[in-house]
Order: C-alpha cells, then structure tokens, then sequence
C-alpha cells in the first residue's frame, strides 16, 4: 500500500494488537506520597503527549501501569519498558495542551519531581514532502527547526530567523539505531513499507497547518524540513534550560494541505507506529544505564555560576559572524559547549549544543549558518 498523496486516502492497514482506549484506563489515582509511587521515582523516560490517540498508543507500550495525581503535574502514568522480569525501564506518561508553551512548561515543571534521564515528545505530525515522509512514517527530530521569530521584509517577504538545533550527542548516537530490530506493528507485515527517517529536521512552529500553500511555503525557506509539528520548540528549549537528553519521535497522519478531515483515521495508527519505535530505541535497561539523570541542584539556570559565556565577532567566508558560546561546568558531569552565531548582515542564526568541545560547537553552528544561507540564496 503507497499513500503518496491526499488526492486518494486509502485507510490505514490493521495493527497486531489493540489499542488501549480512554474506557480502559484505570482512573484511580494513588496519593502522591503513597509507597506505589515512591516506587517509581525517580524515572528514566518522561513521554508527553497532546491528545487522547497519542496518549492511548504510549500507555498501550507500558506495563504495570498505575496512576498518580500530583498538584503541580496532574495525572502522571507509571508503568515499565521491557520483558524483563528482574530490572525494566521505567517510563512516566503525561498529556499536556496542544503547543510550544504548554510543552515547554510540561517539561520544566515535571523536570524537578520526577527526574527523568531524557523526556520524549511522542505522537502526530504532517509530512512536509508526502512524496518522501508518507501516513504512517516515522520522523525523529535528529534536528529541529523553528520559523515563529519572523522579520517582515521591505517586499512584505518573511525572513524566518527561528532557531536550529541538533539533538545532543547521547541521543544523537541512538537514534541512528532507531529501526535496528524493529518490525512495524501490523498484522500482516507487506501491508504497508513503514519507513523511520532518523536523520530528519523536523520543523515546529504555532500554527497547526492545514493549507498546502502555507506548508510549500514553508517548504520554500526550509527546504530540508521532513516534518511539521507545534510542541518541539517548547520541548527542546525546556531541555536545554535542564540539559536533560530529548527528542521529537511522531509519525506522519496528515499532508498539512487542507486533507486533514480525510486523514483522521490514521491518527490512532500513526499514533501506534510512533510508540513502537520509541519502545525500541528504550526497552532495554543497558541503553539509559549511563546517561545522566536531570538533578535539580544541577540547573544552569538555578546554578549560574556554572556557566561561562563568551560573545563577539569574527570573519568566515567575508562575512561578519556575531557569535556566543557557553560552556556548562555541571557537577558529576563532563562539561559540554553551546555556540549561537548569527551572519549580521541578514541576521540568519544558527546553533549547536551539547558538543564535547567550544570548537565543535563554533564550528558546527557556523556550518548549519552557511548551509541556511545558500539554501535561501543569500550567497
């Protein structure tokens, strides 16, 4: 089965398990400071969703489920990753609203209660190319780029000067294994070729797109942008703040072209296929073993003195390139290096982080600045 195109939707092919629906959920929540959940923290992977088809998926992947009501979280779900009956990865589940704000605050205020080892934004996003990323793929940010900072041009022309950023080296380095083993969820295998594009720029913003005009021309001045989604900014700036690992895992259910009503029955599939990958990057307890866990006390933002910045100017290419770089010293942890630069004369931005060196880092960002210049011809 191909679904190239919204100018026919065939319906999704049939999955090998059944969803969990809201009926199912056990509702009961556990006090807070109950033994049951005691035993849960801290946790190793917090998964945000936002709606119900991405919240089922996620909670059919997890065992041993129990709920728990905290006043500054709400209902977070506990349950497990793995079949493993002496050790299992441990997974809290959460539903926020629809956007960059909402998943922003999701992840700073869950970042101090329950101490996860890296947080995942998981579920739905349109395709920017329905020829490439088509229903049912799967897109994982490796790198995410934002277009809601705009300058409105003399011409009345937008120059989106968002950010772009890469995920950091720990994720980076898994989710190029990312399908190893894995099999899509379906009852018969050759129903459908789901492919996971794992080196993918996923592309978030606050507009939920339905227009074909509007997503060419965003296409226009991101031309390698593979998926279109609302909630990576607020989750990738809430992560770095922490630096806690993070990632955008969703999978394709609409084409961003007005089709979206013919789509829906492919939300709860894409929904599932999404799940099914991050529950095979994560089942085994060995992968998390040595990544660092978020502690409070380790906050750049609550620890300033721990950072040390440095800003000014240089020449690359003849061109003048204002640039700062960061440098976290954290305690029990390697330090790691951010660089932000910006070409003045168009005021394009560019940014790495969490590389293992300042030159790395300068280096990288000024490579992403150069290669967002030639792809909207300003050089």
């Amino acid at each position: 089965m191909s679904c190239e195109s919204s100018d026919h939707v065939a319906p999704p092919p049939e999955l090998n398990f059944t969803l969990v629906t809201q009926r199912e959920i056990n509702s009961t929540p556990h006090d807070w400071s109950s033994d049951e959940i005691k035993s849960q923290l801290p946790t190793d992977i917090l998964l945000i969703t936002a709606n119900d088809h991405e919240f089922n998926a996620c909670y059919s992947y997890m065992k041993d489920v129990l709920r728990g009501y905290s006043t500054k979280l709400g209902m977070v779900d506990f349950g497990q990753f793995g079949d493993q009956s002496n050790e299992n990865v441990k997974v809290a589940l959460i539903k926020c609203a629809q956007g960059s704000s909402k998943a922003q605050t999701a992840v700073t205020n869950s970042a101090g209660i329950l101490y996860p080892k890296v947080v995942l934004f998981v579920g739905l996003c349109a395709t920017m190319k329905p020829a490439k990323a088509k229903l049912g793929d799967v897109v994982i940010s490796a790198k995410l780029a934002t277009y809601d900072d705009k300058k409105v041009m003399a011409d009345g022309r937008y120059q989106y000067r968002g950010i772009r950023v890469n995920v950091s080296k720990n994720m980076a380095d898994l989710i190029l294994h990312a399908a190893d083993g894995w099999e899509p969820p379906l009852k018969v295998q050759s129903s459908l070729k789901v492919e996971v594009h794992r080196d993918a720029v996923m592309l978030s913003g606050p507009e939920l797109v339905d227009y074909r005009e509007r997503r060419e021309e965003l296409l226009n001045s991101f031309p390698d942008a593979l998926g279109l989604e609302m909630e990576g900014k607020g989750l990738y700036e809430a992560a770095y703040n922490l630096s806690i690992e993070c990632a955008v895992i969703k999978a394709v259910s609409d084409f961003a072209d007005g089709s979206k009503e013919r789509t829906k029955l492919w939300q709860p599939f894409s929904s599932a296929i999404a799940a099914s990958v991050v529950y095979n990057m994560f089942k085994h307890p060995v992968v998390l073993r040595q990544w660092p866990r978020h502690e409070e006390m380790e906050d750049p933002k609550v620890n300033p003195e721990k950072l040390d910045i440095e800003t000014g100017h240089k020449m690359h290419n003849c061109r003048t390139i204002k640039y700062s770089t960061t440098t976290r010293n954290l305690v029990a942890k390697p330090k790691d290096y951010d660089a932000k630069v910006e070409d003045v004369a168009t005021g394009e931005t560019a940014e790495r982080t969490h590389c293992s060196t300042k030159e790395v880092a300068m280096d990288g960002a000024i490579e992403d600045l150069f290669k967002q210049l030639r792809e909207k011809k300003f050089i």
